[in-house]
């Protein structure tokens, strides 16, 4: 991708004499004139019920560190996990984007490029007042440099695996979000508007719109699964 991205750029920029293209042809074209391209597998990972406990443990021991940064990125994470945003929906979030009246916040830097506004659950505006308080860049989770957000703290990231004894991504709060929120039977229309999917070729889900009261509901209950299992190893049938 990044060698087709080279040349894509060089026969738009470069030119003869004669004013035509230096280079005429892209040569990673044949990969897909001969369907060659490597096949991904789509990840399938996520946090499980019996892991949110110990996540808990090593969230909260990065919260408690002296380190300021440290702090910040462990709400960063546990925002993601209670929200299912995408890395960068949570690190662009400004102050400005919070109505705490409404109880609301909105993403406007999203990946398809439609504007987010969600509400907050109890524990999900608890976590953005901490958040937002003393802040100085304009962004709820400040990175390194002044003015700055966060940006993929790998070494934070790191660290909770290690304290938490998980093996996870980032992208992993997002997923463990949607897959506690099916567990939890939310219907694949709500669960779209709740993590900004497209509906794709599903005409009816295009013309469903959720008001804020209802989708606080379904963030609520999800919040309160989570909860749980920070407190409790153990499934909730079993107890």
């Amino acid at each position: 991708k990044l060698l087709r991205a080279v040349f894509n750029y060089g026969k738009s920029r470069y030119f003869d004499i004669q004013g035509q293209p230096v280079l005429t042809l892209n040569p990673v074209d044949h990969l897909s004139q001969f369907n060659l391209w490597n096949k991904q597998k789509r990840r399938e990972s996520k946090i499980y019920d019996s892991q949110l406990k110990d996540l808990h443990t090593g969230l909260s021991t990065l919260k408690s560190s002296s380190n300021r940064f440290a702090e910040i990125a462990a709400y960063y994470f546990e925002f993601q996990l209670f929200t299912g945003a995408r890395k960068a929906e949570a690190s662009t979030l400004k102050i400005e984007d919070i109505n705490f009246f409404e109880r609301a916040f909105t993403f406007h830097k999203t990946k398809n490029g439609k504007v987010l506004t969600l509400p907050m659950s109890n524990h999900i505006e608890k976590l953005l007042r901490h958040c937002c308080y003393e802040r100085t860049s304009g962004y709820v989770f400040e990175g390194h440099r002044p003015c700055g957000h966060i940006n993929e703290p790998q070494k934070e990231l790191d660290l909770l695996r290690s304290l938490s004894n998980i093996k996870f991504s980032c992208h992993d709060f997002r997923r463990t979000f949607i897959s506690i929120s099916e567990s939890l039977e939310i219907s694949s229309f709500a669960l779209k508007q709740l993590v900004n999917h497209s509906p794709g070729s599903d005409v009816t889900a295009g013309y469903v719109i959720m008001d804020i009261k209802r989708k606080r509901k379904l963030i609520q209950k999800v919040t309160d699964h989570i909860l749980y299992y920070f407190e409790n190893s153990e499934s909730r049938e079993a107890a």
